[in-house]
């Protein structure tokens, strides 16, 4: 049964963006003829002064009702249009409380790093920042507090109807937020070090968040998801090269680009693949470091039963490397950007084997 709907859900997927296409045309021809009527109406009334069609216009306004939003799904399906890969491996979770808070913690993820895509300019990024920090900051004075108001967004909504009940840290809130308020001004890092403490704060604490969730407080747990993040961390760099690079954004760690004699300009006109397929080889080998740390054998046996199923999320990194290598390395390969067909199957597989990375 559990399988069935996590098949529906994947044909879900597969259909939602022409489903979405449809839906936005048909509303946008019903706002066309309702704007069309509107102004019909306005040229046979040219009798009415300006002052009582201002008030009308407002009132017609007000009285449209407020459509009520399934926030939980709301959150879903952000993250399954966004991370789709964490879609999944999140619907695999078996805890329906937990699925729902990671759900929510990553649909949050996804409002923040969006951001950087959305703004032209680099103040209103910085303003949509400040206000995550401070819904951040009034969810969690919420909690003792119930007179403090929330802004009325369905993923702070959603977010502080899960917190409720559990207790995590906010400063793993606050890393996702720096991470993003990190990179709003494009600045290239400056080691490969510095690219790994980014991903850290940037993708770690979804997992310490989780493991906070589910009441784990063990070392090696928190050892195995800082060493995985920093992998996924990694790993999405990777994937996000061509995407910077057509909006003329390179973060490449300024070392690598001395060390194989680049610059910014090669990636933005994808000249000189050699020499880039060797810096991608630099961070992909990294990558790997941290995730071979994650499946050592001193450190996984350690690990709580209850928290290996959070590190089901490794399996589409490990997935990407093997193929980033078949590529040689290239991040401009078009078959890297095409999803991989069988990784449910195999996300289904670790699951039912209890194998999660």
């Amino acid at each position: 049964m559990q399988f069935r709907k996590f098949l529906s859900c994947i044909r879900y997927n597969n259909s939602f963006k022409n489903r979405e296409f449809f839906i936005n045309t048909r509303l946008k021809s019903e706002c066309a003829s309702r704007n069309f009527s509107s102004l019909r109406k306005t040229a046979n009334e040219g009798s009415s002064s300006e002052s009582p069609e201002k008030e009308n216009l407002n009132a017609s306004s007000n009285s449209i009702p407020e459509k009520q939003i399934d926030r939980s799904s709301y959150c879903a399906d952000l993250v399954r249009k966004h991370e789709f890969e964490n879609f999944l491996c999140t619907l695999l979770l078996p805890d329906v409380d937990i699925r729902a808070f990671v759900f929510a913690v990553r649909s949050f993820n996804v409002e923040i790093a969006l951001i950087r895509d959305q703004v032209s300019q680099k103040d209103i990024g910085f303003g949509r920042i400040a206000f995550w920090k401070d819904a951040v900051n009034k969810v969690f004075a919420n909690k003792t507090n119930p007179s403090i108001n929330i802004p009325r967004h369905p993923v702070v909504l959603e977010l502080s109807k899960n917190l409720k009940d559990k207790t995590v840290s906010k400063k793993w809130f606050s890393n996702l937020i720096d991470a993003r308020e990190q990179v709003m001004t494009d600045a290239a890092f400056k080691t490969l070090e510095d690219l790994e403490a980014y991903c850290d704060k940037s993708v770690s604490p979804i997992l310490y968040l989780g493991l906070e969730a589910l009441g784990v407080k063990n070392v090696d747990a928190d050892h195995a998801a800082s060493h995985l993040g920093k992998s996924i961390g990694l790993s999405n760099f990777i994937r996000s090269i061509t995407h910077n690079a057509q909006r003329r954004r390179v973060l490449i760690p300024q070392e690598l680009l001395v060390k194989h004699k680049l610059s910014q300009e090669n990636f933005m006109r994808f000249s000189n693949t050699e020499k880039i397929q060797d810096t991608v080889f630099d961070i992909a080998s990294r990558a790997h470091i941290h995730y071979e740390k994650v499946q050592a054998k001193s450190l996984k046996p350690n690990i709580p039963k209850a928290a290996l199923q959070l590190m089901l999320v490794g399996t589409p990194t490990e997935i990407y490397l093997k193929r980033l290598r078949n590529s040689n390395f290239n991040p401009y390969d078009t078959s890297l950007n095409q999803r991989y067909g069988l990784l449910p199957l195999h996300l289904y597989f670790r699951k039912l084997t209890k194998k999660y990375y």
